[in-house]
C-alpha cells in the first residue's frame, strides 16, 4: 500500500475505505469501522486498521460540521448526502481511537520514523480537536 501525504485520506487504505463508504447509506459503515478497533488491546494497532479508523474519524468530523480542509470531495459529498447526528458515545469512541493510534500503533511508529512525523502529528491533533469540540 502506498502513502503520498500526511492527511488521513492520503494513503491507499483510506482510499479503498472511501470507495466503500460511497456505496454506503447512513452512519452504519462509519460505526462499523470504529467498532472494529479494540480499545482495550495491548497489542500494537496495525497500520491499515489505524488508517481506516482515521478516515472514519474524518468523516465523523465532517458530519459534525467540522471537516478537514483537505477532505476529499467524495467524502464531503457523502457527508452532505448522509446527514446524521452522531451520538456523544460515537464521538467519544472516535477520540479514544485517535488516542490509541497515537499511543500504540504501527502507523504512529511509521510516521515517527519518517521526515513528516511532526506534520502528521499536527493533522491528527487537529482531527482530535475538531471531534473534541463537538462533544455534548
Amino acid at each position: 500500500m502506498g502513502t503520498w501525504g500526511t492527511g488521513s485520506f492520503e494513503n491507499d487504505t483510506a482510499g479503498e475505505w472511501l470507495f466503500r463508504l460511497e456505496k454506503a447509506e447512513g452512519l452504519g459503515f462509519v460505526e462499523k469501522t470504529l467498532a472494529a478497533i479494540n480499545l482495550d488491546g495491548e497489542d500494537e494497532l496495525e497500520a491499515p486498521q489505524a488508517e481506516k479508523a482515521l478516515a472514519a474519524c474524518e468523516v465523523l468530523a465532517a458530519l459534525l460540521g467540522s471537516p478537514s480542509d483537505d477532505l476529499p470531495p467524495e467524502a464531503e459529498t457523502w457527508a452532505e448526502d448522509n446527514a446524521a447526528d452522531p451520538s456523544g458515545e460515537l464521538i467519544e469512541r472516535a477520540i479514544a481511537i485517535i488516542d490509541r493510534v497515537l499511543e500504540n500503533s504501527e502507523l504512529r511508529t511509521q510516521w515517527d520514523d519518517s521526515d513528516d512525523g511532526e506534520n502528521w502529528q499536527a493533522k491528527i491533533d487537529d482531527l482530535r480537536g475538531r471531534l473534541d469540540e463537538n462533544l455534548p
